[in-house]
């Protein structure tokens, strides 16, 4: 595995603040740039605060052969006119999310720059900027900061899960600090903000505090519960203005995560909670104290109030697991406490630790960090989780795990273990902060995954953030002397194996043998499909050798909950395995996790058998037959209709019998075959 700058060029305060995947088309869209460089001939281009990255060929010589920056629009209009601090992408409609701390975007398709106020749509198609809510009032505003308090200043909604990637903040009082996008392609948006399309209410009487929801479909404004609020008071004893920092859509609900103690006006949370989107109503996460609470230590944050806060949020239907990242260490099971190092997960109705979690450290060199200022990898926290079968965390902090494993920045979870993410093994992982003189780690921001790109053609992972190199590549250096702030890594050998990039969330899979017809139904559903061209089932009876079933189409792009179902019609006996094999439309193929398990009687498989099913043209039914004798085989449509009668001589012991159906439309039919003893039947299914 190496690591490679995805080059921006420019000074040295360049951050890249978040991030999202456009898998389809190959895309990173990065906030928070202001400008890029893509070789030494064109010098620098400004971006207005968003940029695109695409790992593609590239249309002139580059300084990274891995792809190409690109401005979001033209060079006369593109980007907006301050910080982008979040991003979220609408896969089923392709459209792109910014949130952040801006105006105005600069709009390419009517040549003029449109008020949007602190949240955009990107319509990818059309190249256009959009606002939401439509009015010169549209989307969000009026900061609850008031100064000599502590204002809000750092950001990291969930990278992963619903909603794609986000990232992190900095500054007082941002407005939007987090988007998800749910199936229907409305779009929930928290951080820090009073009112929506100008209104402080919604149309129902709700107050708008901290978060809200976008209906794409009728362009409006809801508000959730009253909100969120209640500040938190921090180490040094300022408070801290009720803030959304994280998003994520877990089993059908919103789960919000940040610095807050209260839910609808009446529900302690602390810093996390579950919105049901079907009652409407909060739920607060926990024991005897809910939420995640207690800093893990007083030393100097990013965020400087020291206060306990939920930085991240990614999830998996699949795996039934919500995880929860930041800069906390305490969370409550009925009145038993579980100690943390900033992450978590959550199954719903239980906290867990993760390996005990992600640690600051000492500096680099060995001494000991002070205070009064950033150094060293004083306070650890999580900015970003993205979760593809491995949990991979980026933030600020040294160590991994205990014993204490040295990763800077960035690692991977795979469930029983962490992992480091370097160039030369145990030497040196992770990324270097860009101006501590290599003692700290770097900032990473935020994260995002690219399938069928890189050398090994396995995939991408993007790291974004503040910080000058990885530990052992040396600073790539630029033209302004400053430092890239955008890494990719490139997956090879051991990430490859264990790290595939699942285009499909799928949400559960299920076998279930049923007796009356001696088949096996096989469903399951999908919540999110990226680029999923079919689906193939597979079984086994000792998880060696998988034969092959059916196959059905997928849906392409969805960001809505799909369903599938199809049948086993000649199961086999005893105890079988069956699982998916999902495929791209670039050929590349995956197995999600889960495997589906039936017992099947002997006596129930030893009728009629028909290879192969489903059919084209011609098939072959076989059975055992007690007796010699003459018999009929007929075919029956699906309602019953017997539709041909073909004569045939049986044998004692094993029969093997041709049958065309060629002259049969697409669709489920019933052979049977009759004689003067037994009777047996199958289902046949013609499929051209």
């Amino acid at each position: 595995m190496g690591y490679s700058p995805a080059y921006t060029g420019g000074t040295h305060n360049q951050w890249a603040y978040s991030m999202c995947a456009d898998r389809k088309n190959k895309t990173v869209y990065v906030g928070g740039l202001t400008l890029f460089d893509n070789n030494s001939t064109t010098g620098n281009v400004n971006c207005n605060y968003m940029a695109k990255w695409v790992a593609s060929a590239a249309p002139t010589a580059p300084k990274d052969t891995n792809g190409y920056w690109y401005v979001v629009g033209t060079a006369a209009y593109n980007g907006v006119n301050g910080d982008v601090y979040a991003l979220a992408i609408d896969t089923v409609n392709e459209i792109v999310y910014a949130g952040g701390n801006f105006t105005t975007a600069h709009d390419p398709s009517t040549s003029s720059n449109i008020s949007v106020n602190n949240i955009a749509s990107w319509t990818i198609a059309t190249s256009a900027w959009g606002a939401l809510g439509g009015t010169a009032n549209a989307g969000v505003s009026s900061p609850t900061y008031i100064a000599g308090q502590q204002a809000p200043i750092m950001n990291e909604p969930n990278a992963g899960g619903s909603g794609g990637g986000n990232g992190e903040g900095w500054g007082g009082g941002n407005p939007v600090q987090a988007l998800v996008v749910d199936s229907a392609g409305n779009v929930y948006v928290g951080g820090n903000f009073t009112k929506a399309n100008g209104s402080s209410t919604d149309g129902l009487g709700s107050s708008f505090n901290n978060i809200a929801m976008w209906n794409k479909s009728t362009n409006t404004w809801s508000a959730l519960g009253g909100g969120i609020t209640g500040q938190v008071t921090g180490s040094y004893g300022k408070k801290t203005e009720p803030t959304v920092y994280a998003l994520n859509i877990f089993n059908g609900n919103l789960y919000v995560g940040g610095q807050f103690t209260t839910a609808g006006g009446t529900t302690t949370v602390n810093n996390i909670a579950e919105w049901n989107i079907h009652s409407q109503t909060w739920i607060a996460m926990g024991g005897t104290t809910v939420g995640l609470t207690v800093v893990t230590n007083s030393a100097y944050y990013l965020f400087y109030s020291g206060a306990p806060a939920v930085l991240a949020l990614t999830s998996s239907n699949s795996l039934g697991k919500l995880y929860a990242g930041g800069n906390f260490s305490t969370a409550y099971n009925g009145a038993a406490s579980v100690a943390l190092n900033n992450i978590v997960s959550w199954n719903g109705s239980t906290w867990a630790d993760v390996g005990s979690g992600v640690s600051g450290a000492d500096a680099k060199d060995g001494t000991a960090c002070t205070s009064g200022a950033k150094k060293c990898g004083d306070g650890a926290e999580v900015f970003s989780l993205l979760l593809n079968n491995s949990l991979f965390v980026a933030g600020d902090f040294r160590y991994a795990g205990s014993p204490a494993l040295e990763v800077n920045g960035v690692a991977y979870w795979d469930g029983t273990n962490w992992h480091q993410m370097s160039t030369d093994g145990a030497n040196d992982p992770g990324f270097q902060d860009d101006n501590d003189n290599w003692q700290d780690p770097g900032d990473v921001l935020c994260l995002a995954l690219l399938k069928g790109v890189g050398a090994s053609g396995t995939g991408i992972l993007y790291c974004g953030g503040s910080f000058s190199s990885t530990w052992t590549g040396g600073a790539p250096g630029s033209s302004g002397g400053g430092s890239p702030c955008y890494f990719s890594i490139d997956y090879t050998a051991q990430f490859a194996a264990n790290n595939t990039i699942l285009p499909i969330n799928l949400m559960s899979f299920n076998a279930q043998y049923n007796g009356a017809e001696k088949d096996v139904l096989l469903n399951w559903t999908t919540a999110t499909e990226t680029n999923n061209k079919y689906f193939t089932i597979e079984k086994t009876t000792d998880g060696e050798v998988w034969d092959s079933v059916t196959s059905l189409p997928g849906s392409g792009n969805s960001n809505m909950e799909r369903n599938y179902s199809t049948f086993d019609p000649r199961p086999f006996a005893g105890v079988s395995y069956y699982r998916l094999r999902q495929t791209d439309f670039d050929g590349h193929s995956a197995y999600p996790a889960q495997v589906a398990v039936v017992t099947i009687p002997d006596e129930d498989v030893n009728g009629l058998q028909v290879i192969p099913n489903p059919v084209s043209n011609l098939t072959t039914i076989s059975f055992n037959s007690a007796v010699s004798v003459p018999a009929t085989v007929d075919i029956y449509n699906c309602l019953g209709k017997l539709l041909n009668t073909i004569q045939v001589q049986v044998n004692t012991g094993f029969n093997t019998i041709p049958l065309s159906l060629s002259g049969y439309d697409n669709g489920v039919y019933i052979v049977t075959v009759n004689n003067t003893v037994s009777q047996y039947s199958a289902k046949i299914v013609v499929c051209r």
